[in-house]
């Protein structure tokens, strides 16, 4: 679910159900294709990842936040300055079309765009100081963006 996403991204190990018991896995990676998409240590390749897709998977209670704890919000775009551009396409000065902005992410110090760029999740900050224009028209957000950020 959405309102785990930052328990996620803090927790060291995840627990999958196999054969009704619960086997923990240390989590090398985590990015978000739309649900949480997680590298496991020791699960190497397409077809041994494939085992594990429809597994239940459990947290520790202790990577469990409470909710004054939590500093992600996520989807609450009413609230969020630059909410209003989920849906947009993004363009980059130098790298050109980037894909559409799937969702609008606060994190403690901004708000991050989350957008399919290459087969893979990447976050990129929403900074008036990288936007260089948005056009409410063609529903498209240009940016110039540092060099190095979509290889994060």
């Amino acid at each position: 679910f959405e309102e785990f996403t930052e328990d996620f991204l803090g927790a060291e190990f995840v627990f999958l159900e196999i054969d009704g018991g619960k086997v923990p896995f240390y989590i090398e990676n985590v990015r978000f294709a739309g649900s949480a998409l997680l590298r496991l240590e020791d699960v190497n390749d397409t077809e041994e990842a494939v085992k594990y897709t429809a597994k239940q998977i459990y947290l520790q209670n202790a990577d469990i936040l409470n909710e004054d704890e939590r500093s992600i919000r996520i989807g609450k775009n009413e609230e969020l300055r630059y909410g209003r551009l989920q849906g947009y396409a993004v363009a980059d000065v130098t790298a050109g079309d980037l894909g559409k902005i799937i969702r609008i992410i606060e994190m403690p110090q901004q708000e991050m765009a989350e957008i399919n760029f290459q087969n893979k999740e990447i976050l990129i900050p929403l900074h008036d100081d990288l936007i260089e224009q948005i056009d409410e028209e063609k529903r498209i957000v240009r940016m110039n963006l540092p060099e190095g950020i979509l290889d994060l």
